[in-house]
């Protein structure tokens, strides 16, 4: 045995308890244990709440926004086989293609429209349009231009969420006829 450690075990042989009541805990002790426990809890509590509301309020535009996404990729898509392009002031986009109807484009046409913040879509199939739905949510704005010169359709989609604009925009090159 070193010199250094016969010296401390000498010490701790001659010192007393650190501790007086070596019985256990007393009902005083616990009972701060247990105000420190709920006030760190307390504490702790209101800002894991607010935290998973932000992550909640993230992912809910972040599903809403890759939502608008798909649709914009899926306008550009069938948009490269135009036939035809009908187009009015009010927002309402129809298309003959033949990547959607392997029919007569005179008889055939694809519906987009916006109705109450969704976009729309429908196919008409010479009987009439049948029944609509919704390819995106949250629209303010849309709106699709033909460039007959360049042979181009070009989308802009403008999307709302808590008082924020976020505009999407495509470009289809028309590969039909």
């Amino acid at each position: 045995m070193t010199l250094t450690t016969a010296i401390l075990a000498d010490q701790l042989a001659n010192s007393r308890p650190l501790l007086l009541n070596t019985r256990g805990l007393t009902l005083i002790e616990m009972m701060m244990s247990l105000l420190l426990l709920l006030l760190m809890a307390g504490i702790v509590y209101p800002l894991l709440k607010t935290s998973m509301g932000l992550l909640d309020g993230h992912r809910l535009r972040e599903e809403l926004l890759e939502n608008n996404r798909f649709a914009l990729r899926q306008l550009v898509r069938e948009s490269r086989y135009l036939q035809t392009v009908y187009q009015s002031g009010s927002g309402l986009y129809e298309v003959s293609s033949l990547y959607l109807l392997d029919s007569d484009p005179d008889e055939d046409r694809v519906k987009y429209r916006l109705d109450s913040g969704s976009l729309l879509k429908s196919i008409d199939t010479g009987l009439g349009y049948g029944s609509e739905f919704a390819i995106a949510d949250h629209v303010q704005a849309f709106s699709a231009t033909y460039d007959s010169a360049t042979k181009t359709v070009s989308f802009s989609l403008t999307t709302q969420w808590n008082g924020q604009n976020f505009v999407g925009s495509g470009l289809a090159t028309i590969r039909g006829p």
